[in-house]
């Protein structure tokens, strides 16, 4: 019997068939040229932390303190399979961008139905920010991957009331915060959601022992030095040479659109601004509320016996 989800004429094979060449289309637009650019100051940074032994790179870290420690010790762990240089590094950051592919696919599969799940998943695969963090010996590739698992996971808890699940979510909080200091506002935003939301909401307790461990799990790095950084150097986090304009939002959002045709670092024309939305923005708007109608069907679905 064909699955709901499946829609019509899409045999059980082919359902796997197709994520599998997204999500080697994603192995090969991340791999493509992968140490063509040549190394920015921020990668060459990361790259000589992790080429060091394992207590001057975290001296290092807590010198500079605008890095928390994990995806540097993940590249130093990775520099003892692969050796040290510059693709090497790249390629961990392709890893967990193609990773990301795949957790979008199963996020989607989560939130709504198979379809819906593939177009993101393609969406991601083709995204030319999606590729150009995925070349990047920097933190943002694995972010973005526990961003997605993260939130795969928190609303399968919030669906099943799952403990496990939430204890996956907690720890992969924890790896975030020790990834990347912007991850706070994923983890309010995730806290929100598990507040306002529909599904059966988690119990008060589980949020209260998640916030705790949080903050327990976070004492090793607040006291290794890098507060006491910090306040000696409080212009060490600024650069005078970035600053949002008005036009901030719609250069970002530009990117999104695939509208960098020659470049993260080149004026976009015009034209490809319009390409861009046709393509992207307009289609997700002219979607949501479809969207929002299959997740009412699906819960409509999931609670009839």
């Amino acid at each position: 019997m064909q699955s709901r989800t499946a829609g019509p004429g899409v045999s059980r094979g082919w359902q796997l068939v197709i994520p599998c060449v997204v999500i080697a289309l994603a192995v090969i637009l991340r791999g493509f040229r992968l140490g063509f650019q040549s190394v920015w100051y921020d990668e060459a940074f990361t790259i000589h932390a992790a080429a060091v032994p394992l207590n001057e790179m975290l001296r290092i870290l807590v010198d500079d303190f605008n890095h928390p420690p994990l995806h540097t010790l993940l590249v130093h762990a990775w520099f003892q399979i692969t050796g040290v240089g510059v693709v090497q590094a790249r390629a961990l950051s392709a890893i967990f961008g193609v990773a990301s592919v795949g957790a979008l696919y199963w996020l989607g599969c989560i939130m709504f139905e198979r379809k819906t799940a593939l177009i993101a998943a393609l969406l991601l695969a083709v995204s030319q920010i999606g590729i150009i963090f995925s070349q990047e010996a920097r933190a943002y590739s694995l972010l973005l991957f526990m961003t997605i698992a993260g939130t795969a996971f928190l609303v399968r808890s919030l669906k099943t009331r799952s403990k496990q699940d939430f204890v996956v979510v907690v720890v992969i909080a924890i790896a975030m915060l020790y990834t990347h200091y912007y991850a706070v506002f994923v983890i309010i935003a995730w806290a929100i959601h598990a507040v306002i939301s529909r599904a059966p909401r988690v119990p008060r307790s589980w949020l209260i022992w998640a916030a705790a461990a949080m903050v327990v799990a976070y004492i090793p790095w607040l006291v290794s030095g890098v507060v006491q950084s910090a306040i000696q150097n409080p212009r060490g986090a600024t650069n005078d040479l970035l600053f949002a304009r008005l036009s901030s939002p719609l250069y970002a959002l530009n990117w999104f659109n695939n509208g960098k045709l020659d470049g993260v670092r080149t004026r976009a024309p015009w034209w490809g601004i319009v390409i861009g939305c046709a393509l992207f923005t307009l289609p997700l708007c002219w979607r949501s509320p479809a969207l929002r109608r299959v997740r009412r069907e699906s819960r409509l679905a999931r609670r009839t016996p």
